[in-house]
């Protein structure tokens, strides 16, 4: 069964994709100067998104993370979001 399910919306109507434990899943939505890419893994137990903004078609190689969500880690069951965790990465 899969982990995750990630689904889009264009000019050709929908589509969807499955991700399991091992494979994650990777989305990217891109315009000329601006992007962003969402990363979603299963580590410790718990699933984790990565949210990371590039620069877009015309410069993808500098990318910084925006946020990064963890899964229910806390006793109240909520998932915790770390903003402002802000690292930058070449790809």
């Amino acid at each position: 069964m899969a982990q995750f399910r990630g689904t889009l919306e264009g000019a050709r109507g929908s589509a969807s994709r499955l991700g399991h434990k091992g494979s994650g899943l990777v989305t990217t939505a891109r315009g000329w100067d601006v992007g962003v890419r969402v990363e979603a893994t299963h580590e410790d137990g718990r699933d984790v998104f990565r949210v990371w903004r590039d620069g877009g078609s015309n410069n993808g190689t500098r990318v910084q993370l925006l946020v990064e969500v963890r899964g229910a880690e806390t006793a109240s069951g909520e998932a915790v979001v770390i903003p402002g965790h802000i690292a930058e990465r070449g790809e």
